[in-house]
């Protein structure tokens, strides 16, 4: 399972998906200063609509981590 996520000045958005390829997505939204709010909020909220604690999403995300980055905007 992979999970991607976002976050932005107002949304974290969260993509997850599994072993089969179904992809879904979450939507929290962020707190300025206090990023992680988001996160956890999104991961929480991915988590539920599966059924799952976010310990058990989290055990079944891929170890893997890639994060892309832009230039910054001048």
């Amino acid at each position: 399972m992979y999970l991607g996520i976002d976050i932005g000045g107002t949304f974290t958005d969260l993509v997850l998906m599994d072993a089969d390829g179904k992809v879904s997505t979450t939507k929290a939204l962020s707190t300025p200063g206090q990023l992680e709010d988001g996160l956890f909020e999104a991961i929480g909220l991915a988590a539920a609509a599966r059924g799952w604690s976010t310990e058990q999403l989290l055990a079944r995300v891929s170890p893997s981590a890639t994060a892309p980055r832009r230039p910054p905007m001048r």
